[in-house]
């Protein structure tokens, strides 16, 4: 599979059922010449992502259905943790 980089703004956390949790991250491109309008992100096994925090994301790509870019994370990082101007 292919690897990106995303940095982008938590919007909300999905939970379709128990074992089924993803976070939505805002954002509006193009991948390989097809649309995304918004990425979810499987939940991390260790941390926890929050709602309207930024993040650095090193993530892997599943699939692209319907503009919405499924992935799995690889690696991440709050912005403000390494950004000094956000500090």
């Amino acid at each position: 599979m292919k690897n990106v980089v995303l940095v982008s703004i938590c919007g909300k956390k999905v939970i379709r059922n128990k074992y089924d949790i993803y976070y939505s991250f805002h954002f509006k491109g193009y991948l390989n010449g097809q649309r995304v309008t918004s990425v979810e992100v499987c939940k991390p096994l260790r941390g926890s992502i929050l709602v309207g925090e930024e993040y650095v994301m090193f993530l892997e790509v599943i699939e692209n259905c319907r503009g919405v870019l499924r992935t799995k994370l690889i690696k991440y990082k709050e912005l403000k943790k390494i950004c000094y101007v956000c500090k």
